[in-house]
């Protein structure tokens, strides 16, 4: 009888024995699984980070053309403004040589004038 009370608590021992190892096997395995999950985790909040990074990155170099193309634009139009002032400056100065030209023509033709009048009435 002893014996067999004896081999029913060493069975029990031995069950209580592999229950625990087998439960700290499992809590590994979920430890693992955990640790694996939250590097993925982690892995993905870089990414994201990374790829925020990046886009600012690239809507910084867009403003920046954006700036550029916007400078060249007004470049442009400024030469234009320039180049239309120019071109009014110039026809003023073409106007008023044509203008004081058209004057030494009329005052010559008025001189010829009087010098042809001068001559018509001049000693008879």
């Amino acid at each position: 009888m002893e014996h067999l009370s004896m081999m029913k608590m060493m069975k029990k021992m031995m069950m209580k024995k592999e229950h625990l190892f087998t439960m700290k096997m499992l809590q590994k395995m979920r430890t693992k699984k955990e640790h694996l999950s939250m590097m993925k985790t982690v892995q993905k909040m870089l990414m994201k980070k990374e790829h925020l990074l990046a886009m600012k990155i690239l809507q910084k170099m867009r403003t920046k053309k954006e700036h550029l193309s916007m400078m060249k634009t007004v470049q442009k139009m400024l030469m234009k403004k320039e180049h239309l002032l120019a071109m009014k400056i110039l026809q003023k100065m073409r106007t008023k040589k044509e203008h004081l030209s058209m004057m030494k023509t009329v005052q010559k033709m008025f001189m010829k004038v009087i010098y042809l009048y001068a001559r018509k009435i001049g000693p008879q």
